[in-house]
């Protein structure tokens, strides 16, 4: 989806919105690492905060065409969810997945807020498939 009088405003809100989502879950990283390395249990709140973001941001990613956003979200999300229902212990490698997805998700942003599309401009391979890797990884809890 390009910029378009009837989409400017959608997108515009949308990449306004998502960059003060992945700016307000830093607390939350900095939360589960820091419990992690104190080998204490990550709150399930702390969890389903990061997953809101993901969650939210592919949603409305979906709705106006960001399907490159939607491919990373959606990956990212499959992975917390594993780290939700305790089918895998989360681990620092994998709280580094997320980060780094999110970092990734806010290059995809600039993209977007330049040139009306996330299909030009940033690679997500390497961040799906690390991801993808957690996801598959036989580490349980």
């Amino acid at each position: 989806m390009t910029w378009t009088d009837d989409n400017a405003d959608l997108i515009e809100g949308f990449i306004l919105e998502s960059r003060e989502a992945i700016d307000s879950i830093d607390p939350l990283f900095i939360q589960a690492i820091q419990n992690i390395e104190e080998n204490q249990p990550v709150n399930l709140e702390v969890l389903n905060g990061i997953f809101r973001l993901f969650h939210t941001m592919k949603g409305s990613a979906g709705f106006i065409n960001l399907n490159l956003l939607v491919k990373l979200t959606h990956q990212a999300e499959t992975l917390l969810d594993l780290y939700r229902n305790g089918t895998k212990a989360i681990t620092r490698q994998g709280l580094q997945a997320l980060l780094d997805a999110c970092e990734t998700l806010s290059q995809i942003l600039d993209v977007i807020e330049e040139k009306g599309t996330d299909q030009d401009g940033v690679d997500i391979s390497k961040d799906l498939e690390c991801l993808a890797m957690l996801i598959d990884s036989d580490e349980s809890s």
